[in-house]
């Protein structure tokens, strides 16, 4: 099992866990039923969905909505707006956590006094389908979707901090180095690091399940108030 403590670490400041979802807490598709069900239709979707990536940023931004994006696809598809829709709704309902224990592990950490957040780049679809269909807003203290702050993770303002989660630090009155985000992005990692965060970066071989492991059993670990 990987040390969760490098030198960037302090586990002893630890006040907020930010939890990526996408590859982090969950690893579904759109449409995935399509997968078994009619996988020519999965492909071309994909083909279609994800070759305009400014379309993509910009429904991630709350630029568009999921019935915008249905409305660009369909024709091509040679399928109704209403079914693709409503196909979209079922998967996003369907996603599940990559580990069963994960939501112990996030209810006995909130109850030692940490919060914790899921900050996620994500479409209209998590907070209106995906949060509701898991209770996500019972399981953590915040959901922070890029749609409905339009900004994503990496976005940087002109004086180098990450705008996206300033409003839930001020907010807790929190400071970068009492939070700790995990997260699979390779990206987001240097930044986050420069603006003082502390960063577990989740692989096949780190998932969140182990790093959650560690903070619990942590020697350094103090909650605040403990």
């Amino acid at each position: 099992m990987p040390n969760i403590k490098p030198p960037c670490y302090d586990l002893g400041m630890l006040r907020a866990i930010f939890l990526d979802w996408d590859g982090t807490l969950s690893k579904g598709r759109f449409w995935q039923q399509y997968q078994a069900e009619r996988p020519t239709l999965y492909a071309d979707i994909q083909t279609a969905l994800f070759q305009d990536k400014a379309r993509i940023h910009d429904w991630m931004r709350g630029k568009y909505l999921s019935e915008d994006i249905v409305t660009m696809l369909a024709p091509q598809l040679e399928i109704s707006t209403t079914e693709l829709l409503n196909d979209l709704a079922t998967s996003c309902r369907a996603l599940t956590l990559l580990h069963p224990h994960l939501p112990s592990q996030i209810s006995t950490l909130r109850q030692q006094g940490l919060l914790v957040a899921i900050a996620t780049d994500n479409m209209d679809t998590f907070h209106r389908w995906t949060v509701p269909s898991l209770q996500l807003d019972s399981l953590v203290d915040g959901v922070l979707s890029s749609a409905q702050l339009g900004l994503l993770k990496n976005d940087v303002s002109a004086n180098g901090s990450l705008p996206f989660f300033t409003g839930f630090l001020a907010a807790n009155q929190l400071v970068p180095a009492e939070c700790l985000i995990i997260d699979d992005s390779a990206k987001l990692e240097p930044l986050a690091i420069a603006n003082n965060f502390q960063y577990y970066r989740v692989t096949a071989d780190t998932p969140a399940f182990d790093a959650l492991t560690q903070i619990m059993k942590h020697p350094d670990f103090q909650s605040p108030g403990v």
